[in-house]
């Protein structure tokens, strides 16, 4: 490999636990209590805005 080593490519320490996606910017979130990556977070944070509604409709 004209002198250059091959460097193994280990797995990230930390995943989305939503998606697996091993993007570099995680995020913990206080609500669903996982480490998400910033799409799936906008999704969490939609659906718990949506069921947060619906307790207030029934409450």
């Amino acid at each position: 490999m004209s002198g250059l080593e091959q460097i193994d490519v280990e797995p990230p320490d930390h995943l989305c636990e939503r998606c697996g996606s091993s993007k570099p910017r995680l995020v913990f979130d206080q609500l669903s209590l996982l480490l998400l990556c910033e799409q799936c977070l906008e999704r969490v944070q939609v659906l718990q805005a949506w069921s947060l509604l619906r307790e207030d409709e029934t409450g």
